[in-house]
């Protein structure tokens, strides 16, 4: 930093930040990686704003309703593909007990998130 021409009031901030990013790095950042994740979560976590409280209970609202659009057998396909309990099943073992190929399989729930989607968005964007 010192070969190059940086006016003295620039040339200082920068030693001043390069001391600061020095602090952190070596006494802040170890202490952080002390606290368990779940501490780390309550303490730095930016989502627990009510911004993100009130945008999370508008999708979740949007979600329910758009899952309340689909068919018996498209909501199965939903339900086995992210609800399920325990190990998550193969996309060759969900299509078999559908009685399809995987290949079909993975385009009827290709489909199903599209229109998921389209419902999502839509109702997210009604009053």
């Amino acid at each position: 930093m010192k070969d190059q021409n940086f006016p003295e009031e620039i040339r200082r901030e920068l030693i001043n930040w390069q001391k600061r990013e020095d602090y952190y790095e070596h006494k802040i950042q170890p202490r952080l990686t002390e606290f368990s994740p779940e501490v780390e979560n309550i303490v730095y976590n930016e989502k627990d704003t009510i911004e993100y409280t009130l945008e999370h209970q508008k999708l979740m609202g949007a979600l329910q309703r758009a899952l309340s659009e689909l068919s018996d057998k498209e909501r199965k396909i939903i339900e086995d593909n992210f609800f399920f309990e325990g190990k998550k099943p193969t996309q060759t073992q969900l299509a078999k007990s559908e009685g399809i190929t995987s290949q079909v399989y993975g385009r009827k729930l290709k489909r199903i998130l599209q229109k998921l989607k389209a419902l999502i968005e839509t109702y997210i964007n009604s009053p």
